[in-house]
């Protein structure tokens, strides 16, 4: 399994309990005061499957939404955790303080 750029940045980065705000195609904007931190993950079929992927993710708690969705039935809500991996990648992401951490 070979770790995204993407993922490679949020392990440098992002440390637990640091806010981080991240930015999606669809206008989704959210603030973040925690994360998972970087870890393995697969799209929940059977190994045997031929359709099986592994993948590295990280999920952020959603704590503020800055703008929603425009897609109707995407459902984030605050308190909720949101996945982040690279079938579910954010345009950009920044610390608190407007640093850069990564862009698509």
């Amino acid at each position: 399994m070979i770790c995204t750029e993407l993922m490679t940045a949020l392990s440098k980065f992002c440390k637990p309990n640091q806010v981080v705000i991240l930015y999606f195609d669809d206008s989704l904007i959210f603030k973040s005061n925690n994360n998972t931190g970087v870890f393995e993950s697969t799209n929940g079929l059977d190994d045997e499957n031929p359709d099986f992927i592994e993948f590295y993710d990280c999920s952020f708690e959603v704590s503020e939404i800055l703008s929603p969705s425009s897609e109707v039935d995407l459902q984030i809500k605050q308190g909720n955790y949101f996945a982040i991996s690279e079938h579910s990648e954010p345009i950009r992401i920044e610390a608190e303080d407007k640093t850069l951490i990564w862009q698509k």
